[in-house]
């Protein structure tokens, strides 16, 4: 939602060089802020002079947050792009401050106008990729380049994961795109994605234990990471640590192309979801460079269902279950409903409890499977192209998750063995392929 508040005041003579401080409440939920200012008269026929009005914004607790000369009247200021010379930022709630200051005044007043523009945030999915390398480790582009391609190509935000050490100048969110630090802790029995710290560790990450690791870990939760495992059940570089005798906030089910290995590690996931552990699903990208003409960036696109599109309110929504995974932006997309409620919620359930399943761009002879504790409860194949809904009544269920699934053949399974040729050979040109995801939503659960 968006509001627009006009602040008005008569600068005169005595105001010369004097700041001045027009105070603009901020209340809660806030997400972005966009500030313009007008003065009358500015120049004058026949004189090289003009009026000269600067404007700085303070936030609520006294601290800078930019500044702009009078030849620049527009300021934009937000988590995910901020005018040049502001800072990228949070809006926090309070008192903030313009501050005006008559730099120069050639006339004996002047009508000064404030435009304050504040627009609260969006509770609605996000989509993006949650795991992407650059050149500071094995990739083949620098962080500007990968930002670029990622703002193209439609990405809401983008983690920058690469392997085992973040760079402390890693750019921070621009253009309209949420850029959020990670790094890949990468080592021979497993990969770890530390999202949400410039710094999640002091030293060096260098272990060769799982405790040494563990240590490492909880560094970098006090620092305010979020812990997600990476594939792990890839043939390469799977995961050969215990998963059961330490907590993280998610696990990587998707990486890259939908494979076997991916597979596994769903019907892993899905066995977890079933001892009652509730634990986030995403998918990455994983990428590192382009396949000729195939541009892996953002394939598989987690979508999160985020209070706004701030890191902190995507690893949250995150942390809190909130995810859908999909093949690409724009692809099949699953959303679960009970009411109010959405994927990640904890519902209580009586007589008249159902629950939503709206599925969109579901392709033709593709399957629609939605699943509780006990296995498939609902199963729809599409005769064409289409959108599907359901609405079930919710019984014994403890949760109900959903993914859509497809078989390979023809073109597409060629395509298929081409890029596991680049992944992984040994799955390359393999007969009688299990059927394949295309979309996975994570559950709502039940009480």
């Amino acid at each position: 939602m968006e509001n627009v508040t006009t602040y008005e005041k008569i600068l005169k003579k005595e105001d010369e060089g004097i700041y001045i401080y027009i105070p603009i409440e901020i209340g809660d939920g806030v997400e972005r802020m966009e500030i313009s200012y007008e003065y009358s008269p500015w120049k004058f026929k026949g004189s090289a002079w003009r009026n000269d009005v600067d404007v700085i914004v303070v936030d609520e607790k006294g601290k800078d947050v930019g500044t702009r000369g009078s030849l620049i009247r527009n300021i934009i200021i937000s988590p995910y792009y901020s005018t040049p010379g502001f800072d990228v930022r949070e809006i926090t709630k309070g008192t903030w401050n313009v501050v005006v200051l008559p730099a120069r005044m050639i006339s004996d007043e002047i009508d000064l106008k404030v435009h304050v523009k504040t627009f609260t945030k969006e509770r609605k999915w996000y989509a993006g990729d949650t795991h992407a390398h650059t050149h500071n480790s094995d990739g083949a582009l620098s962080y500007d380049e990968l930002i670029q391609i990622a703002k193209k190509m439609g990405l809401e935000y983008l983690f920058l994961t690469d392997h085992n050490r973040t760079v402390l100048n890693m750019p921070r969110s621009q253009d309209f795109l949420t850029v959020v630090p990670g790094l890949e802790y990468t080592y021979p029995n497993g990969h770890i994605n530390a999202w949400g710290a410039q710094q999640p560790y002091q030293g060096t990450f260098i272990t060769n234990t799982q405790e040494g690791f563990l240590k490492l870990k909880e560094e970098s939760e006090r620092n305010g990471a979020l812990i997600s495992i990476n594939h792990p059940f890839c043939s390469m570089c799977g995961f050969h640590w215990p998963l059961d005798n330490f907590d993280f906030d998610g696990v990587e089910v998707w990486n890259g192309p939908m494979r076997l290995d991916n597979l596994k590690a769903i019907d892993w996931w899905h066995d977890e979801l079933c001892k009652g552990r509730k634990l986030s699903a995403v998918g990455g990208s994983d990428y590192h460079k382009d396949y000729f003409v195939v541009r892996i960036l953002g394939r598989p696109a987690t979508y999160i269902y985020s209070n706004g599109r701030s890191q902190n309110d995507l690893l949250k929504a995150i942390k809190e279950g909130r995810t859908s995974i999909s093949s690409k932006i724009g692809g099949t997309f699953i959303d679960i409903k009970c009411g109010d409620s959405v994927v990640g919620d904890t519902v209580k359930v009586d007589e008249n409890t159902k629950v939503e399943i709206n599925v969109t761009n579901l392709k033709k002879g593709h399957i629609l499977n939605v699943y509780d504790n006990e296995g498939i409860i609902y199963t729809y194949k599409a005769k064409k192209k289409c959108d599907h809904n359901v609405v079930l009544p919710v019984k014994s269920s403890k949760f109900i998750s959903a993914d859509v699934r497809y078989k390979l053949k023809g073109l597409k399974k060629f395509l298929f063995d081409i890029v596991m040729t680049f992944y992984i050979p040994k799955q390359a040109f393999m007969k009688d392929l299990p059927l394949m995801v295309e979309a996975l939503c994570s559950p709502i659960w039940f009480e």
